[in-house]
């Protein structure tokens, strides 16, 4: 009964370790929106490398992308009145968040 025990637990021990490995050969990116002036601005950002896309909406102008696999992801920013910026490739790094901020030319209207 014991050696059953024993191996029940070694075995969740090998799946739950598995689990913890995949999760942590993973990276982040952190994404600012910017106007032309350096305001942030809110909109979607799309992330796709191969067949994987990932995609987060801003919220004051920044979000993350979050289980990103190592590598080059082509990345592209869009407001809602269509303006967009990319695709610009940016490098993932497994256990670490990037940084990158994406620059999008909109209309600025004055006010009188």
């Amino acid at each position: 009964m014991y050696r059953k025990l024993l191996v029940g637990i070694l075995g969740l021990a090998l799946v739950l370790g598995s689990a913890a490995a995949v999760a942590a050969s993973t990276g982040k990116l952190k994404v600012s929106l910017i106007n032309q002036k350096g305001v942030a601005i809110n909109g979607t950002v799309v992330a796709k490398k191969g067949t994987t896309v990932k995609k987060c909406t801003t919220s004051g102008g920044t979000c993350t992308l979050t289980g990103l696999a190592p590598g080059t992801w082509a990345v592209v920013a869009k407001t809602s009145s269509g303006a967009k910026a990319g695709p610009t490739n940016k490098s993932i790094i497994a256990d670490k968040t990037v940084n990158m901020t994406v620059q999008i030319s909109v209309p600025i209207t004055s006010r009188r």
